[in-house]
């Protein structure tokens, strides 16, 4: 067991996890990038919900939107769907808040992912990829705090690449997405 700080004391360390958290997990209180617990959400088709842990008043996430579908239009017309964005970074939270992640859908075949991917009901090119987004309580839009965007899906007549779908956060800037052979890549926001 670790010793020699106050399990009382907020955060020695400063790494968002107060001392007597560290000390009970046998993880060592003094620094800062020794204690990691990670947790994993994967795509369900609805908003799960994340408590934040007694203790805890930091947490990082990495975000991934989903790919969009590859189209499939017979010789030549095979396109890439591009893929989803990718957005990292660290909330400042409260023991017991709770956070809301909705984890995107890939493109299927000419239909969209869930949670936002665009549909061609016309069937001429692959379905968007859905965002994956991280919402403060409730999935109202002013409670947004993260996204990043799923991809477009390939296109038929062989779409540009996509930019970045945020204007840029007051903790983070806007990431641009890769491009697909020929969707438009993911963007996001943080």
């Amino acid at each position: 067991a670790n010793t020699g700080t106050d399990p009382l004391q907020a955060d020695t360390d400063g790494d968002g996890v107060i001392d007597g958290v560290e000390v009970t997990d046998d993880t060592d209180p003094n620094d800062p990038f020794y204690y990691r617990k990670t947790q994993a959400f994967a795509f369900t088709g609805s908003f799960q919900s994340f408590t934040v842990p007694a203790g805890v008043t930091r947490v990082s996430f990495v975000l991934q939107g989903a790919d969009g579908a590859n189209f499939q239009g017979g010789q030549p017309w095979f396109v890439n769907g591009g893929q989803g964005g990718t957005v990292r970074g660290t909330l400042t939270v409260t023991s017991g808040q709770i956070l809301r992640l909705g984890v995107g859908g890939g493109g299927s075949g000419n239909l969209g992912g869930w949670n936002g991917g665009g549909s061609d009901p016309f069937n001429r090119g692959g379905g968007g990829g859905g965002a994956t987004d991280i919402f403060l309580s409730t999935t109202d839009w002013a409670n947004l705090v993260a996204i990043a965007g799923g991809g477009s899906g390939g296109n038929a007549r062989d779409g540009f690449g996509g930019n970045d779908a945020g204007n840029g956060g007051n903790n983070g800037t806007p990431l641009v997405g890769s491009d697909g052979d020929g969707g438009g890549g993911g963007g996001g926001y943080f």
